[in-house]
């Protein structure tokens, strides 16, 4: 079962938004045990939590809360929040989006290594998947089925600089998804500006070099 795990100091970070390209600041705090992963927006005072019940996607990035208080476009940020098995943790944000940075999570891994890991000695109760559940659409498929531990089979078509079908397969863990889309890099639609590149420690690599 996982325990409880925050960080062990507060950090933060400035680069550029991925969709509306204006100046975009982080900052990371520890959070008691039981707290769950929140997201701050200091602009607008509101706090929402990284939760299934408030999120929503509709072809877009994810949205979680609702207008004029919402957060958007944090799916690297919380990617990297689960495969360092982070349940405790306060996100503070100047607007509605985290910083976009290179396009990749791997700044997230650097920045959140740096912070230091705490684990608790709390126990967290985990989803368990009790039969096979499938979900289809024009777009694609996910299925999921029981399995003792978090591992991802994904299988993407031709398509977007891509001449045939890539597969990646691995186990979640802090390691495994640094390497294998810690240096992945997704882009807006419009070209960011150079600053919005974030170069401290070893992109895509857990632990970053020193």
């Amino acid at each position: 079962m996982p325990r409880q795990a925050t960080i062990r100091r507060t950090v933060e970070a400035v680069g550029f938004s991925g969709l509306r390209q204006v100046r975009a600041w982080i900052r990371f705090r520890p959070a008691p045990p039981g707290s769950g992963v929140l997201l701050r927006r200091i602009d607008v005072g509101s706090c929402v939590a990284a939760s299934l019940d408030v999120a929503s996607c509709c072809g877009g990035p994810l949205v979680l809360g609702r207008a004029p208080k919402q957060v958007e476009n944090a799916e690297h940020l919380l990617a990297v929040v689960v495969a360092l098995g982070l349940t405790d943790l306060v996100v503070e944000l100047d607007g509605p989006e985290p910083p976009f940075f290179d396009g990749s999570a791997g700044p997230y891994f650097n920045l959140l290594h740096e912070a230091g890991l705490q684990i608790g000695a709390g126990i967290v109760p985990a989803l368990q998947v009790a039969a096979p559940l499938r979900v289809e659409s024009a777009e694609g498929w996910i299925e999921m089925r029981p399995s003792e531990r978090l591992c991802l089979d994904v299988r993407g078509g031709p398509g977007a600089g891509r001449s045939a079908e890539q597969t990646v397969r691995f186990e979640v863990s802090a390691r495994s998804t640094a390497a294998q889309v810690g240096s992945a890099r997704c882009s807006p639609d419009r070209d960011r500006p150079p600053a919005s590149r974030w170069g401290r420690g070893r992109r895509g690599a857990w632990p970053p070099a020193s």
